[in-house]
């Protein structure tokens, strides 16, 4: 299938990229392509998950490609409430999809582009001048059969528009530029393949088969409504509810797909050459995302002479300062925050218990495993930028002003060792609060930490960030 929404999708679509794995695989495709709209978050679970399922006894042998449905407007600088009455009201689309790891990074640049606050309206946004300036080598396009202001325009009757805007469209993508004909079942639909059909014929271009996938399965169907009610803010008693126009936009196997199209007026070998056009667009994409195991740049720009090479060293060091400026001055101190002596020993089982744990992580499940220090650079980095934020032992950048920062919100306020390195105000023991919701070997994945920095000088942070670690 070439047009398949996720969750991603937010209040759009309906399932997650685990359930189109294994629905794929159970309909015996060998290539899946995600389009989710104006978003590209998708990406790597899709990735993530066929790994973990081929851990786990399945042998999928699933290809992705990787596109995205964007959002078209007359003018992406316009900010003013959009005319559904006009033709193209901002809720038109179109589908870009990679070829290779150009078209790749040309999608991300793409996306923040849409992204910008002065293109974003409602929703990310793109226009078709910013469409006339890109480089179309690199990317495959197809004009949605329903969102495509081409398709309005046929729709309305206005060829010689859609005539003028196709000339843009042939410009930027030539030979990769392709109509969708849908085999999602309607009269509309129908209508829209006969008019899509005759004007590419005419104008010599390549339509591909597809249906516009929003769930994995058909008894998904009420959920997805479901999604979509909760998307428009409605009930179901509301006869103005947005719909697909169709109830067949689960993934379909390739009989299904032929028979929608049959079903919506178009001839048996007509179909399958359309069908054929979905292995060409495979073909023509050789990009595979990686997803690289995570790696963090090196502390030794931060650790000081007397720490160099010595990563648990200096963490142990900042573990015991913290103690000595943040605990020893409570204990017995009759202040609101006393530490009373009979409780020292909590704190100190607890600040052992959370830095085996934070050290040890990788290496208890595996020996050889190349992170032999755990957390620990992770952790060092996190304190080291929030302490210069706070002016805590500048290195460099000492005339910056002093930055307001959060106390920490989430899990990570349950880690006294967060609390001791300055990365978290809260101290964890008083209000109870548990360490193994930020950090548990029995869900072994990076720890969270999430800190608010005063917006207006919060970018002194990042310049500090590159200024360290490059």
């Amino acid at each position: 299938m070439i047009r398949n929404h996720t969750t991603y999708s937010i209040r759009r679509a309906f399932g997650k990229p685990r359930d189109f794995i294994l629905k794929a695989h159970e309909q015996g495709y060998t290539h899946f392509v995600i389009t989710d709209y104006a978003n590209d978050h998708a990406f790597p679970y899709f990735r993530s998950e066929l790994d973990y399922l081929n851990s786990h006894g399945h042998n999928i042998d699933l290809k992705f490609i990787y596109g995205v449905e964007f959002f078209v407007t007359q003018d992406m600088l316009s900010k003013g409430r959009p005319n559904f009455e006009d033709i193209n009201n901002g809720n038109d689309s179109v589908i870009l999809i990679a070829k290779n790891n150009e078209g790749y990074v040309q999608l991300l640049k793409i996306l923040s582009d849409a992204n910008l606050p002065e293109h974003y309206f409602v929703r990310p946004r793109i226009d078709f001048d910013y469409i006339s300036e890109l480089d179309g080598e690199n990317l495959v396009c197809i004009l949605p059969y329903d969102f495509s202001t081409i398709s309005k325009l046929l729709l309305s009757d206005e060829e010689q528009k859609a005539k003028q805007l196709l000339r843009l469209f042939k410009g930027v993508f030539q030979d990769d530029l392709y109509f969708e004909i849908t085999s999602n079942v309607s009269g509309v639909n129908k209508l829209i393949n006969k008019k899509l059909l005759e004007f590419a014929s005419k104008n010599n271009i390549k339509c591909v088969a597809s249906s516009n996938t929003h769930y994995p399965n058909p008894e998904d169907k009420k959920i997805h409504d479901v999604v979509l009610a909760i998307g428009e803010k409605k009930t179901f008693a509301e006869n103005d509810l947005y719909s697909l126009g169709s109830s067949d936009n689960y993934l379909k196997n390739r009989d299904e797909l032929l028979n929608g199209l049959i079903e919506n007026g178009i001839d048996e070998e007509l179909s399958i050459s359309l069908m054929k056009n979905i292995d060409e667009i495979f073909q023509k994409t050789t990009f595979d995302l990686e997803i690289a195991p995570m790696s963090l740049p090196s502390t030794d720009v931060i650790l000081p002479d007397k720490y160099k090479g010595n990563e648990v060293g200096y963490f142990e060091y900042l573990i015991e300062k913290g103690w000595q400026e943040l605990i020893i001055p409570r204990i017995g101190s009759g202040e609101w925050d006393e530490i009373k002596s009979e409780d020292v020993h909590i704190y100190e089982e607890r600040r052992k218990y959370e830095f085996d744990m934070i050290k040890n992580m990788f290496t208890m499940k595996d020996p050889n495993h190349p992170m032999k220090n755990g957390f620990i650079p992770y952790f060092l980095m996190v304190s080291d930028y929030t302490k210069w934020a706070k002016g805590i032992d500048r290195r460099i950048m000492h005339d910056a002003p002093i930055i307001e920062v959060g106390p920490a919100r989430g899990s990570v306020s349950g880690s006294l060792i967060g609390y001791l390195t300055r990365m978290s105000t809260i101290d964890p023991i008083p209000w109870n609060l548990t360490f193994e919701r930020f950090i548990n070997p029995e869900r072994i994945s990076w720890p969270d930490v999430d800190l608010d920095f005063d917006p207006d000088v919060a970018w002194l942070v990042e310049r500090y960030l590159i200024e360290t670690y490059g």
